[in-house]
């Protein structure tokens, strides 16, 4: 089953959704604190700028310019999450990654911002790592491995 881009977004919009509904925190149980997800949105985010700047370094000038373009929407995606860090909480420095390719990083992070979504209790937050996760999915789908 092959999943296209619409696809990804359609999922994330939907566990926005789902996730964001009234009645979604049971009574009694420990709200999650905003910053904690745009803080490891933002580790995530910028590693995988750093590994974006490692791949375009190492590639032909076709290549390059393509990861070039994807790196655009990467930085404006840390932008972002800075501004809503803005009105959360301090963020943790970037941690390097462990990545092995450019395409594994995409992967690990669309996990990270789909779990950091769900775990939010703020919708715009929320709704932020949800659509953040759902591109870094998007490009790791459109990222080869050997990259």
């Amino acid at each position: 089953m092959s999943l296209t881009r619409r696809t990804l977004l359609g999922v994330a919009a939907g566990l926005v959704a789902v996730g964001c509904g009234p009645g979604r925190r049971r009574r009694g149980a420990p709200a999650s604190t905003p910053g904690a997800g745009v803080s490891s949105a933002l580790v995530a985010e910028q590693a995988l700028l750093a590994d974006y700047d490692r791949a375009i370094t190492a590639l032909d000038a076709v290549t390059a310019g393509r990861l070039a373009t994807a790196r655009q929407r990467h930085a404006a995606h840390l932008e972002a999450l800075r501004a809503a860090a803005a009105t959360t909480s301090p963020f943790a420095s970037p941690v390097p990654s462990a990545s092995s390719s450019l395409g594994s990083s995409l992967r690990v992070s669309a996990a990270t911002l789909a779990a950091a979504a769900v775990s939010a209790s703020d919708g715009r937050v929320a709704a932020l790592l949800a659509s953040i996760g759902a591109e870094h999915a998007a490009d790791a789908m459109t990222t080869p491995d050997s990259v």
